[in-house]
């Protein structure tokens, strides 16, 4: 296993579970929010306010510089991949990715301690749940392994992971 992508909406716990899965594999583990800024010069939460297309075509460089790079690595990928069919396919080939898939609800009470997401104010529950439906279909085709975390621990989640790569 070369390269190990988490996929998921924000607040699935790609970061926590990236951090625990590179940890164990002892391989590199590529930080979103980290590179995000080195491409695009600002925060996510600072970048946010250029609006949700220039915030997405980023995310896509991000993704693209992502596929281009050596591994081994584990790497948490925008949820904005979902959108770009091409993009996901190009995902899907590169690597092993696993499906971080989480209700709403639990995104919801997830993101609403993080002050990294501005642009969740008021009901995120809605919003979350809308990004769910638009992107649960396309997340489920990129992903060599699903696993459904609202009543998972991040130990349990790495674990399962773990011996998923571990029988490639």
């Amino acid at each position: 296993m070369e390269r190990l992508f988490l996929v998921g909406l924000m607040g699935a716990g790609k970061s926590t579970v990236g951090r625990r899965c590179a940890e164990r594999l002892e391989i590199e583990y590529v930080d979103n929010d980290t590179e995000f800024a080195r491409l695009a010069g600002e925060s996510t939460t600072a970048f946010a306010s250029h609006g949700p297309a220039a915030l997405h075509a980023i995310e896509a460089e991000y993704v693209r510089q992502l596929l281009g790079r050596q591994g081994p690595f584990v790497a948490g990928l925008p949820a904005s991949v979902a959108d770009q069919p091409d993009l996901a396919a190009e995902v899907r080939v590169a690597g092993f990715a696993v499906y971080l898939r989480a209700r709403a609800d639990t995104l919801a009470a997830r993101t609403r301690v993080d002050p990294r997401r501005p642009w969740l104010d008021g009901d995120s529950s809605q919003t979350l749940e809308s990004m769910f439906e638009a992107r649960d279909v396309a997340f489920q085709a990129m992903a060599d392994v699903v696993i459904d975390v609202d009543e998972l621990t991040t130990d349990f989640i790495t674990d399962e992971i773990v011996r998923a790569v571990a029988s490639l």
